[in-house]
């Protein structure tokens, strides 16, 4: 698994390690010396980013789908995903979209991220997976992406 940081985000590392174990990769432009046989440090530069109090890091849904390719506790990830959402640090749509890669690994057609998203949030059972369903609904129907047959539309809707 890759958690890519500029600097260390104690709050994201924290809330990572609690659910999963998992070595922390760090890229910077300049790779500095670490201490810790359980940090990796690289040079590089970050594809999928947004800015958290003012540093860089990996999207949310990025951590979340590299986290399901990498085969980990499918609850945690819905528990990373769940916590996400509620602390506005990425998007139901932007899930789907990220999740969609992963759904037949977890018997779901193929490309359905909304049935994953579901899913996943449905293991967490937080009562706001309604709501943001249809925000991730909403954003598939306004960008195309994600599946949008009338069959996985039916799915959802029998939820």
């Amino acid at each position: 698994m890759v958690i890519c940081l500029i600097r260390p985000m104690g709050q994201v590392l924290a809330v990572l390690a609690d659910v999963i174990d998992a070595f922390i990769e760090i890229a910077r432009p300049r790779p500095p010396q670490s201490r810790r046989p359980d940090v990796r440090l690289h040079r590089g530069t970050i594809q999928k980013w947004i800015e958290l109090r003012g540093l860089p890091v990996t999207r949310p849904s990025v951590i979340a789908s590299d986290l399901l390719g990498e085969r980990e506790d499918p609850a945690a990830v819905g528990h990373i995903i769940a916590e996400a959402i509620r602390e506005a640090h990425d998007y139901p749509g932007t899930f789907a979209d990220a999740l969609a890669p992963h759904a037949t690994a977890f018997g779901l057609r193929p490309g359905d991220g909304l049935g994953l998203l579901r899913w996943l949030l449905d293991l967490v059972g937080d009562p706001e997976t309604s709501h943001w369903m249809g925000e991730a609904r909403a954003h598939v129907a306004r960008t195309g992406s994600g599946d949008t047959s009338p069959v996985a539309g039916a799915r959802e809707r029998a939820r």
